[in-house]
């Protein structure tokens, strides 16, 4: 088989992830435009392999089998503002780091996406995963999406009603369809960033500040995810997973009620828009028995928040996927609630 030269060969997909664990990958290449990826795409039609989109591999578990197919890792550069007097359109491409973008969306005195700083990955996952943090959701600003449409061979613009955004999830995250390329944002001019999060709030109560800048936010939502090591960085062991390896569960009102009327504990819900209620994964993994430390051979729960599973340093997949079987079985069994991973899991499950 002629391998062209832009391309990698049997290449370790674990430093490519925040987690760091997952085997080998057949095909590695570097996307740093559209005319690469088709050739990729085609690449992989043309000898029936399977082909995988990687951003910053922050939401994403690997088989330990690794990936026998072509994994495209996106390098796409762009970031442009157009100012249309009440708003500023941004443009981003799906190879930017998304904290690059929540930056310079503050430097700006841009308001939108502030909440969303911290956030692991490149910002092609962002509408994928409509991705959302402490009160914000990046669905609330995308005006649309440019995607490559795989099976009609063409660049297509999705408006935001046809991404079929709703809680971690949309369009492109239920089909293999479409390659994001880039998206635009509608952010506001409005010079105070959001406070409709408690832990924001209460960080800005404490120091007498009611009208914060998106800058100001920003750094508040980073010193409160670094608190929980829930920014990536290198010094911090406690950073070496995926962030929030469980979604939030919604449930019936009802549900709710009867986990709250079990536990003298109160514990936290929002009330969604079509009635029913978000839970706090945290804390519903804290109360069925497995606190924040908790250990699980290789890898184990963050010391500093209960919905990061971590790798002490050697741990394998397998040892990821055992640990939250037993804690997603744990909160089934106390509660009746089945929570759901966050993270991508490419050929592998959880066991049951």
């Amino acid at each position: 088989m002629q391998i062209p030269a832009w391309m990698q060969e049997n290449v370790s997909i674990a430093p490519y992830t925040s987690m760091q664990v997952g085997g080998p990958v057949r095909f590695l290449v570097k996307i740093e435009s559209t005319e690469r990826l088709v050739q990729a795409l085609a690449f992989a039609e043309e000898r029936k392999l399977k082909s995988l989109i990687l951003g910053g591999g922050s939401n994403l578990v690997i088989a330990d089998d690794g990936f026998a197919g072509v994994v495209m890792h996106m390098q796409t550069k762009g970031i442009q503002n157009e100012d249309t007097g009440e708003d500023v359109l941004v443009l981003v491409h799906a190879g930017e780091v998304m904290d690059d973008v929540c930056a310079a969306a503050c430097r700006s005195g841009l308001s939108g996406i502030e909440c969303l700083s911290g956030i692991p990955g490149l910002a092609g996952a962002g509408p994928i995963q409509n991705i959302g943090a402490y009160g914000q959701e990046l669905a609330d600003v995308i005006d649309w999406v440019e995607v490559w449409d795989r099976e009609d061979r063409a660049c297509i613009t999705l408006a935001r009603d046809a991404c079929r955004f709703s809680y971690r999830d949309s369009l492109f995250k239920q089909s293999q369809r479409y390659v994001v390329l880039r998206f635009q944002l509608r952010l506001c001019r409005k010079n105070r960033g959001c406070l409709s999060y408690r832990d924001v709030k209460r960080y800005f109560d404490d120091q007498k500040n009611e009208s914060p800048t998106p800058v100001q936010v920003r750094n508040a939502v980073l010193t409160i995810r670094r608190q929980k090591s829930m920014v990536l960085d290198v010094t911090d062991p406690y950073s070496r997973g995926c962030g929030s390896f469980f979604t939030n569960p919604i449930v019936e009102t009802q549900i709710a009620d009867q986990v709250d009327s079990n536990h003298s504990d109160q514990m936290p819900r929002y009330l969604q828009k079509d009635g029913r209620v978000k839970l706090s994964a945290a804390w519903l993994i804290e109360h069925a028995g497995f606190p924040r430390g908790t250990e699980f051979g290789n890898v184990g729960l963050s010391p500093k928040h209960a919905l990061a599973i971590i790798n002490y340093g050697s741990a394998k997949t397998v040892d990821v996927l055992n640990a939250a079987a037993k804690i997603r079985n744990g909160v089934h069994q106390h509660f009746g609630i089945v929570l759901e991973p966050e993270p991508v899991l490419v050929g592998c499950r959880l066991p049951d």
